[in-house]
């Protein structure tokens, strides 16, 4: 009876490890699948400035590789990273919420990056922003004034 009880309890442990073999791993079901992960930020270049700029409401657009919109996202922050992608070249743009213009009171940022993605890899992606546009202000004294 011991014996029974000790090849019974060894075949269920065979087919219990048996079953924990059968399943794949993520990664490996991406590899199979041609896709990988994109884990994506977003971040500005800080300027010498008193102006400081959250990047979480920036929105993301990602082209493939012959420049279509391929994805796109209204907020960084609505996200959920990483991104399962196909395998491809992809360029991941993202800039201040709005457009830019001539005249603006705020600074606008804007930054596009080339990532490739790779089967069954985790991609990290950098987006980084760049300040497009300046205010600038000019004060003249009385003296500078008078003189011109």
């Amino acid at each position: 009876m011991k014996l029974y009880k000790s090849l019974l309890t060894g075949l269920f442990g065979l087919v219990s490890l048996a079953s924990c073999l059968s399943e794949t791993p993520f990664e490996d079901r991406l590899a199979k699948d041609n896709q990988g992960l994109m884990d994506l930020n977003v971040d500005i270049v800080k300027p010498k400035t008193r102006a400081v700029t959250e990047t979480k409401d920036f929105p993301v657009i990602i082209y493939d590789a012959e420049g279509k919109e391929f994805m796109s996202f209204k907020k960084l922050s609505e996200i959920s990273s990483p991104i399962t992608m196909s395998v491809g070249t992809y360029n991941v743009e993202s800039h201040t919420p709005g457009e830019i213009q001539k005249k603006m009171y705020e600074p606008y940022y804007k930054g596009v990056q080339e990532v490739e993605i790779l089967k069954g890899i985790t991609s990290q992606v950098e987006v980084l922003c760049k300040m497009e546009n300046s205010i600038i202000s000019v004060v003249y004294d009385d003296e500078f004034r008078s003189t011109f």
